[in-house]
């Protein structure tokens, strides 16, 4: 076999085994695509309207299932909160990111959505990401990147990551555990949570060349470079 060969083999080989070493330790989560019509543990608490699963409701409309959170502005149930201690529970350790989508449905304020987490080593805020009030769905990407974190009160962010007790999902323009109140309806689908290989990247609509492939064509154009004359 060619030397040009063997190092493209090799060299791809070793890819292979880098990725799936990276993400072994991370376990995904979802996705919770409400297509069974219940609300899949989301909740808000007691007091307050919980929230309602939609069917033709979210992004691909007629069959798409949708989950929707309605807060009223004042009194029980005002803040723009959900939260899950089912299957959102356990190690987010590797995991790079919280994926889905979302559309605030009413024309009310803009939103600035972040994700909450306690544990072991104590309650922990996310950077917070722009959701627009224009009705429409778009895709969101939140870092789950430990130094992303805001300590609500939190002393170990690690530890926290590996043994989530709840996670929440709220609307606040400061880092905070509690949502500030707000009169709004948030419609929510294909929450996900996922390894990136430590780059968070916002997922692109249009389909785009994976790294393995521009690899090859690299590797590719390397060994046409080294090929002697006349072969």
């Amino acid at each position: 076999m060619p030397v040009e060969r063997r190092f493209s083999r090799v060299a791809i080989s070793l890819f292979f085994v880098l990725v799936f070493a990276s993400s072994a330790s991370a376990v995904p989560i979802g996705p919770d695509d409400f297509q069974d019509g219940t609300t899949m543990g989301w909740r808000i608490g007691s007091a307050g309207v919980q929230p309602l699963t939609l069917a033709d409701n979210g992004p691909l409309g007629v069959g798409d299932f949708a989950l929707r959170r309605v807060a009223g502005g004042g009194g029980a149930g005002s803040r723009m909160l959900l939260f899950n201690s089912a299957q959102w529970t356990g190690s987010f350790t590797g995991l790079d990111a919280i994926s889905g989508n979302w559309r605030a449905a009413t024309f009310g304020p803009s939103l600035t959505m972040r994700v909450a987490i306690d544990g072991p080593g104590g309650r922990w805020v996310s950077g917070g990401v722009y959701l627009p009030n224009d009705g429409l769905y778009h895709r969101f990407v939140i870092d789950l990147s430990p130094a992303d974190f805001t300590a609500i009160g939190g002393t170990n962010i690690f530890a926290t990551l590996a043994n989530v007790s709840v996670m929440r999902l709220l609307h606040s323009p400061t880092p905070s555990w509690r949502s500030v109140t707000v009169a709004t309806t948030v419609d929510l689908d294909n929450v996900t949570a996922g390894a990136f290989g430590g780059v968070v990247v916002t997922p692109s609509p249009a389909p785009e060349p994976s790294s393995l492939v521009l690899l090859s064509l690299g590797l590719a154009g390397l060994a046409r470079r080294r090929r002697p004359n006349g072969s």
